[in-house]
């Protein structure tokens, strides 16, 4: 039994362990044992082009390396300096290379029809119950953050998306917070101290912020705290009829409490960007793990999760966690992401009861990807050179999980080994790459002739990331029956003879459902 393997037993067996250790009125089931009919989509790649700044323009920069054919398709052109360039005048390549994606989006598109024409789908998906998993690609400096969070007078799809689940559950807010997500899709009830713990955690964060932070946030967004109201990032577009929602349409009763959480991948390392930074640079910050629950799924350990009621309050926890987020000034970049950054929005749908049951759970995670760069270009040495050589492994190794995924559709091929556990990242990726969620993955380039060579890089792995197949379902199987939730003795006694009576078709059944 090699290392691997150890930790994953090891993780496991903690889960299950913590599990237990709960009382049965805590834990809640969210899934239903009926399996529906499995969905077959292309992984939809989408491109967005930066414009050129002032800077860039008065360096020359601007060399027609990039020509957008039509909505679909762009073709690249080799400028005279490059690499690229160079190996073709030798016979080796080619100067220029076209591809294509499901949209193209040019240097003048703003951030509103950005959004409407990405992720109006995925987000509508979640909150009819399917994961969703949103991730930016690039080089340095192409765009990535402003994509996601966007400005004080113009959000990215990261408020813009919680503008439209907050519309959706408007009126159906649950104003508790007795009822929080836990592992990877499952809940707990929270006692009365419990609850007056979390209220505590919130407040703290979100006092956290100085005064000019919190006039900053309101022009964002001017939702309002009961979330009645759109943001500033919302055009009466983003709201969803009643008829768009499976979910809320078969449930009419139905209530909702939306939950996030924020944490970056620094050097292989797991940080809860909500958690207090420690004053003293001798003080190490707290690093998380993953561990993986009954059923196989990754999660952040002791990861916190901030009930929220508002776009307003989702983006002032927001605030407080790009305060602690990795950053630093490089020759390519003035604030340069030096991790990745995942932002989760959770979705608990609940019964209108006096004591609410919990009908489902499902999660949207936006996840900022540093830019690859090349050391010499971006003169980064010390930690920043050690920095840039984690971000470059890890996006390695998620262009070879993409490479092995399309390598394994082709069945006159040989079945390729996935490395999704030699990376923290990928092994968050991995649920939305195998069946149990829907991904969506966000090209953004600049069209500067110097960062050339490296957009051709980009672009030749958004090419293959297109051709991924996704597969998902509305609702994932669970193994697990819910009676096995009912206590600990009877959670062990279950366990036991539910594995002995149907070890063969837990063995057979995920090669039917491939």
């Amino acid at each position: 039994m090699n290392c691997q393997e150890r930790q994953r037993i090891t993780s496991t067996a903690e889960s299950m362990a913590e599990l237990m250790s709960m009382d049965s009125s805590e834990v809640s089931n969210t899934r239903d044992e009926q399996e529906e009919e499995v969905m077959y989509q292309p992984l939809k790649v989408y491109l967005r082009v930066r414009p050129f700044s002032k800077a860039e323009l008065e360096n020359n920069e601007n060399q027609d390396c990039l020509i957008i054919e039509n909505q679909e398709t762009v073709t690249l052109h080799a400028p005279k300096y490059s690499t690229a360039m160079k190996n073709s005048e030798k016979g080796i390549g080619q100067s220029a290379h076209q591809f294509t994606f499901t949209q193209v989006f040019g240097p003048e598109t703003s951030q509103s029809e950005f959004f409407e024409g990405t992720m109006n789908d995925i987000v509508k998906t979640c909150i009819n119950g399917v994961n969703g998993l949103v991730f930016t690609y690039g080089v340095t400096n192409a765009g990535k953050s402003f994509t996601v969070q966007g400005c004080s007078k113009d959000g990215g799809i990261l408020p813009r998306s919680l503008d439209l689940i907050f519309n959706h559950v408007r009126g159906r807010q649950y104003p508790k917070m007795n009822i929080k997500p836990c592992f990877s899709n499952l809940t707990k009830r929270l006692n009365d101290t419990q609850v007056k713990q979390e209220e505590s955690i919130k407040a703290a964060l979100l006092a956290s912020l100085k005064e000019d932070t919190e006039n900053t946030s309101k022009s964002i967004t001017s939702s309002s705290a009961s979330g009645s109201t759109s943001s500033s990032c919302s055009s009466p577009s983003f709201v969803l009829n009643e008829s768009d929602s499976e979910v809320y349409t078969k449930c009419p009763k139905t209530l909702a409490s939306v939950w996030v959480s924020f944490f970056e991948i620094y050097n292989e390392y797991i940080y809860d960007l909500l958690d207090v930074v420690p004053a003293s640079k001798n003080q190490k910050r707290k690093v998380l793990r993953i561990c993986e629950d009954q059923g196989g799924n990754s999660y952040v350990k002791d990861l916190k999760w901030i009930s929220i009621k508002s776009t307003d309050e989702a983006c002032k926890i927001l605030k407080v966690g790009n305060k602690n987020r990795s950053l630093a000034c490089t020759r390519m970049n003035q604030q340069s992401s030096r991790s990745h950054s995942i932002f989760s929005i959770r979705l608990l749908s609940l019964s209108d009861e006096s004591v609410p049951r919990v009908l489902g759970v499902s999660e949207l995670s936006l996840c900022d990807l540093a830019g690859s760069e090349r050391c010499h270009k971006a003169q980064t040495f010390g930690d920043r050179l050690k920095e840039a050589g984690n971000i470059n492994n890890s996006l390695l190794i998620l262009g070879k999980c993409i490479a092995a995924l399309k390598q394994n559709q082709n069945p006159k091929l040989r079945p390729a080994y996935i490395p999704f556990r030699e990376s923290k990242l990928t092994r968050l990726f991995q649920p939305f790459f195998c069946g149990k969620g829907k991904a969506c993955m966000i090209v953004n380039i600049n069209q500067c002739a110097s960062t050339y060579d490296e957009t051709l890089h980009v672009m030749k792995f958004s090419a293959v990331a297109k051709q991924v197949i996704q597969t998902f379902q509305h609702k994932i199987f669970d193994y697990f029956p819910k009676n096995i939730l009912e206590g600990t003795i009877g959670l062990q006694c279950t366990l036991m003879t539910y594995l002995q009576s149907n070890f063969q078709r837990i063995l057979v059944s995920p090669l039917k459902r491939k």
